[in-house]
């Protein structure tokens, strides 16, 4: 099983400081993948990220995903704020008729190879 998208509607939504870009952790098994720092602009709506992140078959697995906002004032650029923090076993995650919803600030969609979609 893998994750093959990320996507995060209305993330600038309520932030009082425009961000430079976004990007998203995701960690399991003492692992960690990290994507791309996506720009941002004020016309952002969504932020998607592709790519492939692999997810243990153990369904008890934990699985942690991190959403962060770059912002100007950060010496390097990646170097961010984390914005929502979610931890959900992969059983969770791979439930594609859940509809979860425990980001209570944007929704986050996250596409599998094998499964349509499943809304965090």
């Amino acid at each position: 099983m893998v994750i093959t998208s990320i996507r995060v509607t209305d993330v600038a939504l309520g932030l009082r400081r425009l961000p430079v870009g976004f990007y998203a952790v995701v960690h399991h098994s003492g692992l960690e993948w990290r994507t791309e720092n996506k720009p941002s602009s004020m016309n952002d709506d969504v932020v998607e990220w592709d790519g492939s992140i692999p997810i243990p078959p153990d369904l008890s697995t934990r699985v942690c995903l991190e959403v962060y906002a770059s912002f100007e004032f950060r010496p390097t650029l990646g170097t961010g704020e984390q914005l929502r923090n979610l931890t959900v076993t992969a059983e969770q995650l791979f439930d594609c008729n859940a509809k979860v919803v425990p980001f209570s600030f944007f929704p986050v969609f996250i596409y599998f190879g094998n499964c349509k979609t499943a809304e965090l």
